[in-house]
């Protein structure tokens, strides 16, 4: 994606630490301290691929978090104040967190996503999180021989084309109509009664900004341009919740599982049996 949209740049974790992604201060020959930005302000409006997110430690991750929802990267350390642009694209990729772990060993691979990330709002963050597995991909599509009709460099540089286009649009040139709106707060409400909050990939609170943003994409994508603007439209609200809930659903994410045994867990089956326990204990079996 890099070289195709030739911009941004990648950024191996095991080798880099929060200073060298948002930045900080650093010392000089003076003695004193000067501010260095790090890699995600330095590519604001462009695109960083984080490699191996396992190697920053929890701590990093969540420190993160601000630059990522806010767009911007804020520093106030060694008697230096400052602030820049960090709206920058992102994509993290990663293995699962331990040695000799794989995502398969997991009962729910949302667990694994749970340790990776750490805290709950860490996880909500995320527009989009994808799971796979070693067996997930056949060796026979890894190592088929490529045709020559499997690479259009035309189509690639209409592909470039069409990003450096999105990446260009103002606020005010995308426009959800009324009807895509009320589509997105229908769907919100609807997921956010099947997936469970406790490791919150999706939440009934935010929901509907995530659907609302890869409904954007997915109308950007498509070029839903009527001369002035993108239009989002229901058709893209729907597309956007069906792309989650596939990822969600896949059995190396699990998500859909895991939230059916938290509910369960929360769920009184028999009420009555339950209540007469209850008393027997306070009352020592005398009602």
């Amino acid at each position: 994606l890099r070289e195709i949209t030739n911009a941004g740049t990648f950024v191996n974790a095991e080798n880099c630490t929060y200073v060298g992604l948002v930045g900080g201060a650093i010392p000089n020959a003076s003695k004193g301290f000067m501010l260095r930005w790090g890699k995600i302000p330095l590519n604001n409006r462009q695109l960083v691929i984080v490699e191996e997110l396992s190697g920053l430690s929890l701590e990093a991750i969540s420190n993160l978090s601000e630059v990522r929802s806010s767009g911007f990267a804020r520093l106030d350390k060694g008697g230096l104040s400052s602030e820049t642009y960090a709206r920058t694209r992102l994509i993290f990729l990663s293995n699962v967190r331990g040695r000799n772990r794989t995502l398969a060993s997991y009962i729910s691979g949302v667990k694994a996503i749970q340790d990776l990330i750490g805290q709950g709002e860490d996880i909500s963050r995320f527009d989009l999180i994808c799971t796979l597995t070693d067996r997930e991909v056949s060796a026979d599509v890894i190592n088929a021989p490529r045709s020559d009709k499997s690479f259009d460099i035309l189509e690639a540089d209409a592909f470039k084309l069409l990003v450096r286009f999105i990446w260009s649009l103002k606020p005010e040139q995308v426009e959800i109509t009324k009807e895509a709106y009320l589509e997105c707060l229908t769907q919100t409400k609807r997921i956010a009664k099947i997936y469970h909050p406790s490791i919150p990939l999706f939440k009934a609170g935010s929901g509907r900004l995530k659907i609302a943003r890869i409904a954007c994409a997915i109308a950007c994508f498509q070029f839903n341009w009527n001369g002035k603007k993108i239009m989002v439209e229901p058709s893209h609200m729907l597309a956007a919740t069906t792309l989650l809930q596939e990822l969600y659903d896949k059995p190396s994410c699990g998500y859909r599982h895991y939230s059916e045994q938290m509910y369960h867990r929360e769920t009184i089956d028999n009420e009555a049996a339950l209540d007469a326990e209850v008393k027997a204990c306070l009352t020592g079996g005398k009602h």
